[in-house]
């Protein structure tokens, strides 16, 4: 599996960028999801719902009928579409992060990641690439995560606290 991350900043048009991310994952084989940033815990966090959401493929126990919103389910720890769109969905004027999965066993999806060519296809989309917008931020709350939960553990933890929230999506299955 490979799995490609680039942030961007602020989104213009959102409905105008899925539709682009949809038919450029198609053409490519690879699937295209545009994530809400700030809701973003690192790159460590997207890769870690990239590899449930392949896994659930594998498995049979995928929600979603595509890919990319399999990885939208698991980035956002939640167990309904809605909520997870919600969540995570991108939004006009804010920053995105754009997830990319390739070459996996899935049909539909062995194809390879080309980060140029994702990275020009964002900018004909109108969007400044930025590394810094994938780094990851403080979306503690906004995972339900609590002042006792945060306190319970040292700073350097909190990324790990995402990341069980990720894997929790399978339990709420």
């Amino acid at each position: 599996m490979q799995v490609i991350i680039v942030g961007c900043r602020q989104v213009a048009a959102v409905i105008s960028l899925l539709t682009g991310l949809r038919e450029f994952g198609r053409k490519q084989s690879v699937a295209l999801q545009a994530l809400h940033a700030p809701h973003v815990y690192g790159e460590e966090h997207v890769i870690a719902a990239a590899e449930h959401a392949v896994r659930a493929f594998q498995q049979g126990t995928a929600t979603c009928n595509t890919l990319d919103m399999e990885v939208l389910l698991y980035a956002s720890g939640q167990r309904q579409i809605r909520e997870a769109i919600d969540l995570m969905g991108i939004r006009d004027g804010e920053a995105a992060v754009v997830a990319a999965v390739g070459s996996t066993d899935i049909p539909g999806y062995g194809g390879t990641v080309d980060q140029s060519a994702l990275e020009e296809f964002l900018h004909r989309q109108k969007l400044v690439v930025d590394p810094e917008v994938a780094r990851g931020g403080a979306a503690l709350a906004a995972f339900g995560i609590t002042p006792a939960e945060m306190a319970a553990v040292d700073k350097s933890m909190y990324g790990d606290l995402i990341l069980e929230k990720v894997a929790l999506v399978d339990v709420l299955k």
